[in-house]
């Protein structure tokens, strides 16, 4: 089984909310800065969550149960309690 997760945040969202402290980095400097990182996970920023799963004889139902329960609990960590929502979407 192959299972590939991608976080993508909005790129305008990021720009607008981090222009000021990252503007004058160069983006070969951005990639190198850790910082950038705990201050996206901070932000309210929009984000999308890709998940791929390579596996002949998995059930959605059992990939939508697993996703729940792992993404569900980072979220919580994030967001409070109630994710069913986000979860849906």
């Amino acid at each position: 089984m192959l299972l590939y997760v991608g976080v993508y945040a909005d790129g305008n969202d990021l720009k607008q909310q981090l222009k000021e402290k990252y503007s004058k980095f160069s983006a070969s400097e951005l990639e190198e800065n850790a910082e950038l990182i705990n201050d996206t996970l901070e932000r309210d920023i929009r984000m999308t969550v890709r998940l791929q799963i390579v596996y002949g004889r998995l059930s959605i139902g059992s990939v939508r149960s697993a996703f729940e329960k792992s993404v569900g609990s980072r979220l919580q960590k994030f967001g409070g309690q109630d994710t069913k929502e986000l979860l849906q979407r």
